[in-house]
């Protein structure tokens, strides 16, 4: 059986993950970068991880609720993938 602290935690833990998730989703939809044009800066630090870390693909992706969205990458097809093919 378990303890009723236990269950009281693992609730816990579940309301301060929504939250969180909550927080993260506003910061995201204040930054306004979602399906903006391509941004040079990004492109290069995407360039540059490439040349740094000598892999054949780099993105910066973007979590929105339900789909991950590249603001840049390298060696990747498509703009967007649904969330659930994500691992968070």
């Amino acid at each position: 059986m378990v303890s009723r602290s236990t269950k009281d935690f693992v609730l816990r833990r579940e309301e301060r993950r929504v939250i969180d998730e909550e927080k993260r989703q506003a910061a995201l939809d204040a930054m306004g970068v979602l399906d903006t044009p391509p941004d040079e800066r990004v492109e290069r630090v995407v360039r540059l991880a490439q040349d740094l870390f000598r892999v054949p693909m780099v993105s910066v992706s973007l979590i929105d609720r339900d789909r991950q969205w590249r603001k840049a990458q390298i060696g990747l097809g498509g703009k967007r993938s649904p969330t659930a093919g994500f691992l968070l």
